[in-house]
C-alpha cells in the first residue's frame, strides 16, 4: 500500500523505482528506502556503502525539494559492521 502511494510522487519527481538489486557502482545515485529499523537486509546495503534511508526521506526531499542525506539515514549499530 506505501508502495503504491510513493511509487508516483518519485516518479513525478523523476526518480525510478528499481526491483533489480542495485550495482555497487551506482551506490552513488542510488538510495535504498527501508524500515524505521535496521534490519538484516538494510545492513546488508549500509555495508556495501548505499545510502539507506527512512520513507521520510521521500516525503521530506519532495516538500523541501532538497536532498538531505543525514536526517533519516538509517544508521548501523558499529557492533553490526
Amino acid at each position: 500500500m506505501v508502495r503504491d502511494t510513493i511509487t508516483p510522487m518519485i516518479e513525478v519527481c523523476n526518480g525510478k523505482i528499481s526491483k533489480a538489486e542495485p550495482k555497487e557502482a551506482d551506490k552513488a545515485n542510488v538510495v535504498i528506502i527501508a524500515s524505521d529499523v535496521c534490519n538484516e537486509e538494510a545492513l546488508a546495503y549500509i555495508k556495501k556503502g548505499f545510502h539507506v534511508m527512512r520513507l521520510e526521506f521521500i516525503l521530506s526531499s519532495i516538500l523541501r525539494q532538497q536532498l538531505d542525506y543525514t536526517k533519516d539515514k538509517i544508521v548501523a549499530d558499529p557492533d553490526d559492521l
